[in-house]
């Protein structure tokens, strides 16, 4: 979608939207190995080192997700409702600078779950 014939607006949003959803199922699978009866052994604690961190991955990614759907449905709406706007409005360089806002602000909303946590070794 990110080829230069399919470049627009819209495969800009659904391609950010691709990312942030395989990103959110790729950190959900690693989080649900703590389930895992022998997870709590010695040998995996990177794993509980770094699991605030794919915490915090996993719902920035999760809340992006969610946001640039609102964004993609706000500017569908003005391409639709108001298509002379539309052109001057809904451009690829404008959905760049959205996607990467939305990914910051979520990122700095979520940023705090990482620090929630205490890791005690035993």
């Amino acid at each position: 979608m990110t080829q230069r014939r399919m470049r627009s607006s819209t495969n800009w949003y659904l391609a950010a939207l691709a990312i942030f959803d395989m990103s959110y199922l790729v950190f959900s699978f690693l989080l649900s190995f703590q389930h895992y009866p022998h997870i709590h052994d010695a040998q995996f604690y990177l794993y509980w080192r770094f699991g605030p961190y794919m915490l915090t991955i996993t719902d920035t990614s999760s809340n992006s997700s969610v946001w640039i759907s609102v964004t993609f449905t706000i500017e569908r709406y003005i391409a639709v409702s108001h298509p002379m706007k539309g052109k001057v409005l809904c451009t690829e360089s404008r959905v760049k600078k959205m996607i990467i806002i939305v990914f910051l602000s979520c990122f700095f909303i979520t940023l705090p779950t990482a620090f929630e946590w205490i890791i005690l070794e035993k």
